[in-house]
């Protein structure tokens, strides 16, 4: 029997194709993106990375406005316009550079790391693996956090991170493979087993990384941020409450000579009474702090432009 056009089932949406055909857009020029910067010398990634950036400030209207109006949100009537246009460049030049930075993932090797990133606390972090336990990282999206895992896999430590899955696979599988192979592993936190394989990570002594400095759908409780009430996920703060390990406040910063410093906290000391929701909601408040003592030395650094204050 013919069948009219209503009841073909088509093998996807228009709508789903077209999606696919724009992820794959994004995909590709990316792919060239990191074909280029994984060609050039470090110096001249940061260079190209820095004109992308800028040009992307000057090019996405929205989200230099947000950035903007973020900064003068979240820094007070100290800052005038100029100082926070200004700002949001900066921000937006330190953002492509960290770009082409990854791209320059495969290149470190070995020692040569440390002629890129320094670290303070590192210390923290050996005495820990000294004991044959895992360990909760918590950070941030300040400085080029891709570059804290490199530099934790350059220096022995077993490291995966928790990162939220983007809408556009092709990206996810690409950021992935360079994370592989920079010597550190994902995990998308929107997978079944992500709890299961969290828990199996730190029960053999690896390292966990988590960042909690956005606001996502994920159990969160409010908590001041800049003196604004912002959303601020739990999830590493219950983990360690359910496991014991010890939870390491750690960023990653650039300084002036395009070089990095890591650091790492020693073990945070966390409220465990029966209160659980009053104790989750003490460390958030805690975590919020120290991310915004560390926002406020490098506030380039940051990524202004995401709605942390939603809501």
């Amino acid at each position: 029997m013919k069948r009219s056009f209503t009841e073909i089932v088509l093998p996807m949406s228009l709508k789903n194709f077209v999606k696919n055909i724009y992820h794959r857009g994004i995909y590709t020029a990316a792919l060239f993106f990191s074909k280029i910067g994984g060609t050039l010398s470090y110096s001249q990634s940061q260079a190209m990375g820095k004109i992308l950036g800028r040009i992307t400030y000057y090019a996405m209207k929205n989200e230099r406005e947000k950035t903007v109006t973020h900064i003068k949100q979240a820094l007070g009537n100290g800052i005038t316009d100029c100082e926070a246009k200004h700002l949001g460049k900066l921000c937006f030049e330190h953002l492509g550079m960290s770009l082409f930075e990854v791209f320059q993932l495969p290149n470190f090797h070995g020692s040569n790391i440390h002629e890129y990133i320094t670290s303070e606390g590192l210390e923290n972090i050996v005495e820990i693996q000294k004991q044959n336990k895992g360990a909760l990282l918590v950070t941030g999206h300040i400085g080029n956090w891709e570059l804290l895992g490199a530099f934790l896999a350059r220096c022995g430590v077993s490291f995966t991170v928790i990162a939220r899955e983007n809408s556009n696979p092709y990206l996810n599988e690409l950021l992935a493979k360079h994370r592989k192979i920079a010597g550190f592993n994902t995990i998308f936190r929107e997978g079944i087993s992500t709890v299961k394989e969290s828990l199996r990570i730190l029960h053999n002594g690896g390292f966990l990384g988590m960042l909690v400095d956005q606001h996502t759908r994920v159990e969160s409780v409010i908590a001041p941020f800049f003196g604004i009430p912002a959303y601020t996920p739990v999830g590493p703060f219950s983990l360690a409450r359910k496991t014991g390990v010890p939870l390491i406040f750690t960023t990653i910063h650039r300084l002036s000579n395009g070089k990095h410093c890591a650091t790492f906290s020693k073990p945070l000391i966390l409220k465990h009474t029966d209160d659980k929701s009053g104790d989750l909601t003490e460390s958030a408040v805690l975590i919020n702090r120290l991310y915004e003592e560390t926002i406020r030395k490098h506030p380039e650094q940051w990524v202004w432009m995401h709605r942390r204050w939603r809501n």
